[in-house]
């Protein structure tokens, strides 16, 4: 698209797209320079690009542990709790990592709950079912061990509480042999899973729930809610509830939640995980606070390079001039000082930074001028 475009522009036609034009040339220009940047330092892509947890698909190869998620993998009932930009939805992401990573008997089975989704009234039956689809194109086995009437059970159940998603899916996951097609749509971080399933078994189950899915196989048939289903079909021995919000959540959403768990509990051991950015109204769960320590958030800094260089170096100071030491710690410093003690605080800074010396068109290493520019940039 933008290639025609820019081909109307050489033309001189002067109609409504020439201000769109320039735009889009303009943002090709600075994505070409900023490619050409982070190449000629030795960057195999950008390490700060994303400042949201839920949609970077590096997510999981730079995450750093914290204490705030191993306590809350290991608790029955919780609620994390952290200010804007602290981690909570990438600690969730960690959770779901830790659910899914394993063999084909992974025993754990996440459901993720977004307080922006919670207008549908089928919302925890539309996540498990769009969790299955995930799980069974990324472990196939998961599939093939089902007997006939478990398998024509479970693609029931997640085309009743996810309308259309097996016609959607499967014919993608068929082409790729993967589950990256469904990845990509819920749940950006999880592209980067290890041990992707072998494409002829993934293409295979595709294939098997794509004949059961057809219309005539459904039509007339009663499925069971993939709720009551998933504990006893996957073997499970726990259903962990991750519910992410965005504010405190109230008395209703709690109930909400608690009989969720009721339901769940009668077939599987159940956990709940609730992060949001203030402690809940009431109830019974164990408080996590969500704190960042000056040595973490530089870890979260150098993790990220380390994995963006390919392990070749873990600091600013590599690209940097002698007279800017320690940038992490600077880095830290500034929003410090500013109070601001998080993640998304330190990676910010991190990508002006990086940014401004992309754009600036000088390939020499950061000086300390170009620290300060960023810092009154981010802060103005």
């Amino acid at each position: 698209m933008l290639s025609r475009i820019q081909f109307l522009c050489q033309l001189g036609v002067k109609i409504i797209l020439t201000p769109f034009c320039k735009i889009l040339i303009m943002f090709k220009q600075v994505e070409s320079k900023l490619a050409g940047y982070l190449k000629s330092v030795g960057l195999q892509f950008h390490p700060f690009d994303k400042l949201e947890a839920s949609v970077d698909p590096r997510l999981n190869s730079y995450l750093i542990g914290h204490e705030a998620a191993e306590e809350a993998w290991k608790s029955k009932d919780c609620s994390l709790v952290g200010e804007s930009g602290s981690g909570r939805t990438a600690i969730a992401e960690g959770l779901l990592y830790n659910c899914r990573v394993g063999s084909d008997t992974t025993e754990i089975f996440p459901i993720l709950l977004r307080q922006n989704d919670r207008a549908s009234g089928q919302l925890p039956e539309r996540s498990a079912a769009i969790e299955a689809l995930l799980q069974l194109a990324y472990q196939p086995g998961k599939f093939e061990v089902l007997s006939d009437k478990d398998r024509t059970d479970l693609v029931g159940s997640i085309e009743s509480a996810a309308p259309g998603i097996l016609d959607y899916f499967l014919p993608k996951i068929l082409r790729e042999g993967s589950h990256l097609p469904i990845v990509k749509f819920a749940d950006p971080p999880a592209e980067t899973l290890p041990n992707y399933p072998d494409q002829s078994r993934a293409r295979k189950v595709a294939k098997q729930m794509q004949r059961l899915s057809q219309p005539e196989k459904l039509i007339g048939r009663s499925s069971p809610s993939i709720l009551d289903i998933i504990p006893g079909i996957f073997g499970l021995k726990e259903i962990k509830l991750i519910a992410d919000f965005s504010a405190a959540p109230d008395q209703k959403q709690l109930a909400e939640l608690d009989g969720l768990r009721d339901r769940l509990s009668q077939r599987s051991s159940v956990s709940k995980v609730i992060l949001a950015p203030a402690k809940p109204e009431s109830g019974g769960q164990e408080t996590i606070l969500i704190n960042w320590y000056s040595d973490q958030l530089i870890n979260v800094l150098r993790s990220r390079m380390r994995t963006a260089s390919g392990g070749d170096f873990d600091s600013f100071d590599a690209i940097s001039d002698p007279g800017l030491m320690n940038t992490e710690e600077q880095i830290f410093e500034q929003t410090a000082d500013r109070g601001h003690r998080t993640p998304r605080a330190v990676v910010s800074l991190a990508k002006t930074l990086l940014e401004l010396q992309a754009q600036s068109g000088d390939k020499q290493l950061i000086n300390s001028e170009t620290f300060q520019e960023a810092v009154k940039k981010e802060f103005a």
